[in-house]
């Protein structure tokens, strides 16, 4: 997301630029071009509307169908008599619905939902030519990442791999609720991540917050619904978990999410499933274990036995090992990728989530007790 330019800021810019297209003919935002580059496009693959809210200005590209249809996907707090199209007017040009539209003109003219021709010629002479239609959603939040060229696809490439990027979450009025560096986003699910198009992630922001009203934080989930065409199911459960009172049922928020400009989809940011306040409340035995360990303890050869428990060999433990524990059922591969868990008499396999790293004594009580 590019840099924040105040309502005002723009107005008085809309002002100067009026006066400036009264002597020559044109209507220009340099300035907001000078104050704002990344929202300033000259080609045809970089097609970006920008949208000004009360706190500053986000974006959303052009997304084109396989038809060749293409579309503006508005989050709800926008208002296309607050859109414009910042481009470099000296050398390129720009129609929609057959008129011509000034870089920086605001697009009050125009509605949601209506077909309009749009033709734009990019600086190399290139032509553009679709039918584009915007499309808005209704009284959602709106997420927006930006990462550095090609993270994406980094990200995309393994669901380990982690890439730094800024975050701006505005809410259903267009209040910038979040705005900040996050530590990193990377891939989140199994089968959802493999298997799908549309994928789910984890972030990390640098400092714990609550976002958007839920418990605070600093792991994060963006579910991509991806399996589930009704986007309904998730809210339903956790929903029903919630009014029978179950402990530490994680909250859900329907989000919009944008990617470097490009609208990923209706996503729902959840809470992650994680030791500590606001999340698991309970002890954290990992952190008990690396106070009597030293740093590199998590180095040090594991063991497996022959009823598949598994953790880390050769470790100090605190104390007091009862707890607290944090159990993950899984199965085959994701069983076996992880460092410590172990396997019930019936053959159910869980992985210890907290401690991750786990003693061979902490395996055998956490195991004993789950199956008593």
């Amino acid at each position: 997301m590019g840099a924040v330019i105040s309502r005002n800021r723009i107005q008085k810019l809309c002002i100067i630029a009026a006066a400036f297209a009264c002597i020559c003919g044109t209507m220009y935002y340099q300035a907001a071009a000078t104050a704002s580059r990344s929202v300033v496009f000259s080609d045809a693959d970089h097609v970006t509307l920008s949208i000004l809210t009360g706190d500053g200005v986000l974006e959303t590209t052009l997304w084109r169908a396989e038809n060749g249809a293409g579309y503006f996907f508005l989050p709800s707090c926008a208002d296309l008599a607050d859109c414009c199209f910042l481009y470099d007017d000296t050398d390129c040009s720009l129609e929609l619905g057959e008129k011509e539209i000034a870089a920086g003109a605001f697009l009050s003219a125009f509605r949601p939902e209506v077909p309009y021709a749009f033709r734009f010629r990019d600086r190399d002479g290139t032509i553009l030519q679709d039918t584009v239609t915007f499309l808005q959603s209704a009284g959602l939040p709106a997420v927006y990442l930006q990462t550095e060229d090609a993270a994406l696809d980094y990200v995309h490439a393994d669901k380990e791999n982690k890439a730094k990027a800024s975050m701006t979450i505005v809410d259903a009025s267009g209040k910038i609720v979040y705005r900040d560096a996050i530590a990193y986003i990377k891939g989140h699910g199994n089968t959802s991540w493999t298997d799908q198009e549309k994928k789910p992630y984890l972030l990390k922001l640098k400092e714990p917050f609550p976002l958007l009203g839920m418990g605070s934080g600093n792991k994060w989930i963006l579910l991509a619904n991806a399996y589930d065409p009704s986007y309904i199911r998730n809210s339903l459960v956790y929903d029903l978990a919630q009014s029978v009172g179950l402990p530490y049922t994680s909250q859900l928020r329907y989000v919009d999410l944008y990617i470097n400009g490009e609208y990923r989809g209706n996503y729902q940011l959840a809470e992650k499933i994680d030791v500590g306040s606001g999340r698991v409340d309970i002890n954290n035995l990992q952190k008990e274990n690396e106070k009597v360990n030293p740093p590199d303890y998590r180095e040090n050869p594991g063991f497996r036995d022959d009823t598949g428990a598994k953790g880390i060999a050769d470790m100090e433990n605190p104390a007091d090992i009862t707890g607290g524990y944090l159990l993950e059922r899984n199965r085959g591969k994701r069983y076996g990728d992880k460092t410590s868990g172990f396997v019930t008499w019936s053959g159910e396999p869980f992985v210890v989530r907290s401690p991750s790293y786990a003693s061979r004594e902490e395996v055998a009580y956490i195991a004993e007790v789950t199956q008593h």
